[in-house]
């Protein structure tokens, strides 16, 4: 089994903005960097992402960062909006 590439994300202080890096592979400009930074603003927490979805394709891409709330959001996490 191989991963993606490898991201980690946190909110910086005191100006809210998120950073992030790429651990393993990839580049900022990547889809799984985009992925993990919004996870940060949606959720408030650091994020550790593998991701393997291809650069373009929206849909992939809505539909896993959906996921990814909804398994937050069940696993206590996150609060339901």
């Amino acid at each position: 089994m191989k991963f993606g590439d490898l991201y980690a994300a946190a909110s910086t202080r005191p100006s809210n903005t998120v950073g992030v890096t790429s651990i393993l592979g990839g580049s900022s400009d990547n889809t799984g960097s985009g992925i993990a930074r919004r996870l940060v603003l949606k959720t408030g927490l650091n994020i550790i992402l593998a991701c393997s979805i291809p650069k373009n394709s929206p849909m992939l891409e809505v539909n896993a960062e959906k996921k990814l709330m909804e398994k937050s959001t069940s696993l206590g996490y996150t609060q339901p909006r």
